[in-house]
C-alpha cells in the first residue's frame, strides 16, 4: 500500500525501500492500473532518494547503493521509464 510520502511498504513490518516502489509501479503498469496510486508522490519519493553523487539510497538520506538504480539496463531508472518521467533524473 502506498504511504503518505509516496513510498510503498515491502512487508507487514513497514520496511520502505525504492525497490518496493519499483515493484509496485511495474506491477501496476503491467496491469494498466497506475491510476490506483498517486504517481506524482511515487515519483517524488524516488527523486528524494537521489544523492549528490547521482546515486540513490534505499530511503531519503541513505547512502548511495549500487543495488538501487545503478544496475544493468533492466533496472536503470525503472520508475521513470514506466511512468514516463525520465526527465526528472536530469532535473535534480
Amino acid at each position: 500500500m502506498q504511504q503518505e510520502d509516496g513510498s510503498f511498504f515491502g512487508d507487514q513490518w513497514g520496511e520502505v525501500d525504492t525497490r518496493f516502489s519499483f515493484c509496485a509501479v511495474a506491477t501496476l503498469a503491467l496491469l494498466h492500473r497506475l491510476n490506483e496510486v498517486d504517481v506524482e508522490k511515487a515519483t517524488s519519493f524516488v527523486v528524494s532518494c537521489m544523492n549528490f553523487d547521482g546515486g540513490f539510497g534505499c530511503r531519503p538520506g541513505s547512502e548511495s547503493h549500487s543495488g538501487q538504480v545503478r544496475q544493468p539496463p533492466y533496472r536503470r531508472t525503472p520508475n521513470w521509464q514506466i511512468i514516463r518521467k525520465k526527465s526528472l533524473w536530469h532535473d535534480k
